[in-house]
């Protein structure tokens, strides 16, 4: 059920989109990052970004044998530069080091304000972003996580929906700014607040009496809202009453929308009430195929931060 769902509220859009320039793709064994050049492409600065791809050997690959996920690096590197990216390619041994070690030397080494990851889509705990790759890797950087399915069949060509989730929290508000810095001027973005009707205090019996948590759920929408207009940003909002588990309503939010791209908030430590590792962003991953981007807390490179702007 849906309480509050405005119309979508056209503003002028900003003339200046912020989009990433430094981009480092890890290609996975299991080439689950291969869909990956289109949503790449939708985000990237159109002059000028630059592409790394990162294919760290295995322990377990034969010597005379191709790398694992040689494949997948080699047609990556074709579309992207058929996309008129500038790409190059990073290869690494597997005996160097754990593999989130390597990527977040990498990402350091070469200034990435985004990586990108692949996962399962079906919450299969081996997926590169849901599984220990992901989760220590989050825990050594503060850049943007963008989560590719190598399900998605999606062909982005300009992001013209984009979903947020928020809840009020500093991290939340990160995630409004990313989602309003990556909108373009045909780019419509909603914010979306779930509420479990089933965690209603007792002290508010009645259905008609705002609980704490409508309170708090109509502020985070309205700031929301108001921080995406300010941004010059067609905005739309939703607080969506369900049973059902946040991340599954986030995604069924995205499937109604036909969304380009979902967009979450995380600090940056990596224990497990961090969204990126917690069982929102594990749900909202093991539910779509679309593209989850993934804001981060202090210190990020990302599309939100102000030296990108001038």
């Amino acid at each position: 059920m849906l309480l509050d769902e405005s119309a979508a509220t056209a503003v002028y859009a900003s003339e200046e989109v912020i989009m990433y320039r430094r981009i480092l793709i890890a290609v996975d064994p299991e080439g689950l990052v291969g869909g990956a050049a289109s949503a790449v492409a939708a985000l990237a600065e159109p002059e000028g970004a630059q592409v790394r791809l990162v294919a760290i050997a295995r322990d377990s690959d034969d010597a005379g044998a191709a790398p694992a996920g040689e494949e997948t690096l080699q047609r990556l590197s074709q579309e992207l530069q058929a996309r008129h990216q500038s790409v190059e390619v990073e290869r690494r041994e597997g005996g160097g080091g754990p593999v989130a070690d390597q990527l977040a030397e990498s990402a350091r080494a070469f200034e990435a304000d985004l990586i990108v990851l692949g996962s399962h889509r079906r919450g299969d705990v081996a997926g590169f972003f849901v599984g220990s790759v992901g989760h220590a890797l989050a825990t050594q950087v503060s850049t943007p996580i963008l989560v590719v399915s190598h399900a998605s069949s999606k062909a982005l060509a300009t992001l013209r929906r984009i979903v947020v989730a928020v809840d009020g929290g500093e991290f939340c508000r990160q995630a409004v700014a990313a989602a309003g810095a990556l909108a373009g001027p045909e780019t419509e973005v909603t914010a979306i607040y779930v509420n479990n009707p089933t965690a209603r205090p007792v002290a508010y019996p009645f259905y008609h009496d705002p609980t704490p948590a409508d309170v708090d759920g109509t502020r985070a929408l309205n700031d929301a809202f108001d921080a995406l207009r300010t941004a010059g940003v067609y905005a739309a909002r939703r607080l969506v009453y369900s049973l059902d588990s946040r991340g599954a309503v986030i995604a069924r939010a995205a499937d109604d929308l036909d969304a380009d791209l979902i967009v979450l908030g995380s600090r940056r430590p990596g224990n497990l009430e961090s969204l990126v590792l917690g069982s929102v962003a594990h749900d909202v991953i093991s539910r779509t195929h679309r593209p989850v981007l993934v804001a981060t807390g202090a210190g990020n490179d990302g599309a939100a931060d102000a030296d990108r702007s001038g």
